[in-house]
């Protein structure tokens, strides 16, 4: 089956254009809508211009699609069809080429899709099976898993398939972003990319992000979705993938967590941001300028909706806020 998705959002004299190929082969999935990078996809709307199209269940149509070139973005979300693999070679040259790319697989090993270089391009060696999907561990928070969304600190799963996913071996030069563990041991990285000073191109997941289908941190969005959100987001910008020359800079942005919060609320923006919270009255609660993260205590505030602004030239970023 072949589901093309193109969609496109946002008005003015300057966009941001990034147009994202992907993939996806959910078993269990019937509804495309229904998929974490679909999800986080529509979620990334909020923040930027963008087009995707998606290849869902269709190897070959995606295959046809990378040849005809043109992405910004390739994502590959293999959860289950082990067609993917007679493309590995091609998504290799993809990046060989420079494009950029996230891959999502439980077979970084080849079991089921075959052995391929594209692994080793992408920071990671495989370093054995995941026999039972435990917890994934995130591991960094200052840049990949940190905004826009904020994941739990441990990420549980459905073990919906027989093979869950592998651990990875880190090569010289990359990062180990989230892992089976609470910290980096040399051979149980889950989430492999480059640091942001790096310009990285790529992002490698060696497990299936769909299955984690569940809210751990009750903030009314899937942990799968939040991961997606992170990692497409950290290479949106930290990778400069742009499709036009007069494409504006990227937006002021602002984080804030725990989202629903309660006794307190962490704040991160721009150095010299000028940061504030509002109630739904319009009442400002609180104002300081950025010097780092800012904690500010909340425990007195009643529950409701609050709005985070933070402003910077003539930039501004907007978050809502829930407090329990």
């Amino acid at each position: 089956m072949n589901l093309l998705i193109i969609l496109a959002m946002g008005l003015g004299p300057t966009k941001q254009y990034v147009d994202i190929l992907v993939y996806a082969d959910a078993q269990y999935v019937g509804n495309p809508a229904d998929l974490m990078v679909v999800k986080a996809l529509k979620y990334l709307m909020n923040y930027t211009d963008l087009t995707w199209s998606l290849y869902f269940k269709d190897p070959v149509g995606f295959g046809n699609a990378l040849s005809a070139g043109g992405w910004n973005l390739v994502i590959v979300d293999h959860a289950s069809m082990p067609g993917i693999g007679q493309y590995w070679d091609d998504l290799a040259a993809w990046v060989q080429s420079g494009g950029a790319l996230i891959v999502s697989t439980y077979d970084t090993d080849g079991s089921h899709t075959g052995q391929t270089s594209l692994w080793s391009l992408m920071g990671a060696t495989p370093a054995g099976d995941i026999a039972d999907l435990s917890p994934l561990d995130i591991w960094d928070r200052g840049q990949v898993f940190g905004q826009p969304e904020y994941p739990p600190d441990q990420v549980n799963f459905t073990n919906d398939y027989l093979d869950e996913g592998d651990k990875l071996s880190v090569s010289a030069g990359y990062m180990a972003a989230a892992g089976w563990g609470y910290q980096y041991f040399g051979n149980n990285a889950g989430v492999v990319t480059k640091d942001c000073l790096y310009h990285p191109r790529t992002l490698l997941n060696s497990f299936i992000v769909q299955e984690a289908g569940g809210d751990d941190d009750g903030d009314r969005l899937e942990d799968g979705a939040e991961i997606y959100i992170d990692e497409i987001w950290y290479l949106l910008w930290c990778g400069g993938l742009e499709t036009r020359e007069q494409a504006s800079e990227p937006s002021l942005r602002i984080m804030a967590w725990p989202n629903p919060f309660q006794g307190f609320l962490r704040i991160g923006a721009p150095f010299g941001a000028r940061v504030s919270l509002w109630n739904a009255d319009g009442r400002r609660i609180f104002s300081g300028v950025a010097e780092g993260e800012m904690l500010v205590e909340t425990k007195d505030l009643p529950p409701g909706t609050y709005v985070l602004l933070a402003e910077a030239g003539n930039k501004t970023a907007k978050r809502v806020l829930v407090k329990r």
